[in-house]
């Protein structure tokens, strides 16, 4: 999980230590940093050795093919058939502080309308993870407010964005679970755990 400045060190000092005469053996799913890295690839399926082959004859597409042993068709993004619809997500200058009680999001405005993808992108620990579970009444704001369909949420009130078809699969998804589930069965949850027979 590097960035891409983080590979690029890292490979330059494993052709700086290839240049003292070592030999590296780099292992990797991601065929981009292989094709960066290495003067000769070897292929494996199923535990087996299927091509060894010079990097400089390789592309991702004839990688992939060997990797799982038959032509793959790249996905390609479709156009837009139209326009995007109506704004049905908005945050309106937010501000939340992070779990050390430090100011996390200062004044973060955006707006994602109806069939539309919007991404956030930044390095860890630079207010993405507060900003979706701001967006989601998972954290409290201390300003601003977020508005799904015209409806205000209620700020730090997960229910009330889960009725207004609001969810959210966190970062740990293993280690902090969030279902969207019908709120008479959260209630019936939250009276206590049933047995279940083995």
């Amino acid at each position: 999980m590097l960035t891409p400045q983080e590979a690029r060190a890292l490979f330059a000092t494993l052709r700086a230590m290839a240049a003292d005469g070592r030999t590296i053996v780099f292992i990797s799913h991601k065929l981009h940093e292989v094709l960066a890295v290495s003067d000769r690839i070897t292929v494996l399926r199923g535990g087996r050795v299927v091509a060894t082959l010079a990097t400089a004859g390789a592309t991702p597409e004839s990688l992939a093919a060997l990797m799982v042993g038959r032509e793959i068709e790249t996905a390609r993004r479709r156009p837009r058939a139209g326009a995007a619809g109506a704004v049905v997500l908005e945050a309106h200058d937010l501000h939340a502080e992070g779990d050390r009680g430090l100011p996390s999001l200062r004044g973060v405005s955006l707006a994602v309308r109806g069939g539309e993808i919007v991404g956030i992108a930044g390095v860890a620990g630079n207010g993405q993870r507060e900003l979706a579970e701001a967006l989601t009444g998972m954290r409290p704001l201390t300003a601003g407010r977020v508005t799904v369909s015209g409806h205000e949420l209620r700020p730090g009130d997960p229910r009330d964005a889960i009725e207004h078809g609001v969810a959210h699969v966190p970062e740990d998804r293993l280690g902090t679970g969030c279902r969207a589930e019908p709120l008479d069965r959260l209630e019936h949850r939250a009276q206590g755990p049933t047995a279940t027979p083995m």
